[in-house]
């Protein structure tokens, strides 16, 4: 038989899941190790997935949505961004990990460099290894309450960084950014010219401090990511998506046709 590929040989696994795994296996514990609500997908959602489903909305769709999330999702950030949002700007996703993988091969060519937060979801970093991109860390310090600091992100950008990925809230950190950093990291993107990836996933479970989203200081750079897995405790459902320019969308789309 031909080899396989050293590409994904090479690609580590995520301990995360290989605690979840173990945790499976065990009767009476209480999973901390993987970002999972507490209480379940609320009733209301779950009795009209049914029902839609005995209505036979069980086809095919197309690749960046079906038309009503979008618009769903646009209506939603219209109000988040105070500013409006078409569903032209939505890409829907299985997942918001897919929007991510999805927006990565998008904009990155080989040996392109994409900063990453340290610690940081480990996803990242193979998402970025299989599109044959570098991804570099910048450092989240608990001397600075995790908050990414613009010294220490700037230190790192090359010739050959493309895009730079904050996550807001922060996983595993919890950190929730102000606004004068989320302005300045947009800032620090527009200054450099780099793609500001926003994964806002956890965007409404905030204990204290107020989320402001990214994409409220640049249209048209910033690239927000979120989902339903969070806010909705629908994580197994596997609804996220991604905001952006529509011929983003667009390309994005024709990625998860092969995906």
């Amino acid at each position: 038989m031909k080899s396989r590929s050293t590409l994904a040989q090479g690609l580590p696994r995520s301990g995360i899941r290989e605690v979840m795994d173990m945790a499976r296996q065990m009767d009476d514990v209480i999973v901390l190790v993987v970002g999972e609500p507490s209480f379940n997908t609320p009733k209301h959602i779950i009795e009209a997935a049914a029902n839609a489903a005995h209505q036979g909305t069980t086809k095919y769709t197309p690749n960046s949505g079906l038309p009503g999330i979008r618009a769903a999702v646009a209506e939603r950030y219209t109000e988040r961004f105070g500013r409006p949002v078409t569903p032209a700007e939505v890409l829907v996703t299985a997942g918001a990990v897919n929007a991510l993988a999805a927006l990565v091969a998008a904009i990155a060519e080989e040996g392109d460099e994409i900063l990453v937060p340290d610690p940081g979801w480990p996803n990242y970093m193979s998402m970025i290894g299989l599109a044959r991109a570098e991804p570099v860390r910048y450092p989240l310090l608990p001397e600075n309450g995790y908050l990414p600091q613009i010294a220490d992100i700037e230190a790192r950008i090359t010739p050959r960084t493309k895009a730079l990925i904050i996550n807001n809230p922060s996983n595993p950190t919890g950190a929730v950014f102000p606004e004068e950093t989320v302005r300045a990291l947009v800032e620090l993107a527009r200054k450099h010219d780099l793609w500001l990836i926003s994964d806002e996933v956890y965007e409404d479970l905030i204990f204290s401090g107020q989320h402001v989203p990214a994409a409220k200081f640049d249209a048209e750079r910033v690239i927000t990511v979120s989902g339903a897995s969070k806010s909705y405790a629908m994580t197994g459902w596997r609804i996220g998506w991604a905001i952006t320019n529509p011929e983003l969308v667009a390309l994005c789309g024709k990625i998860q046709e092969a995906l």
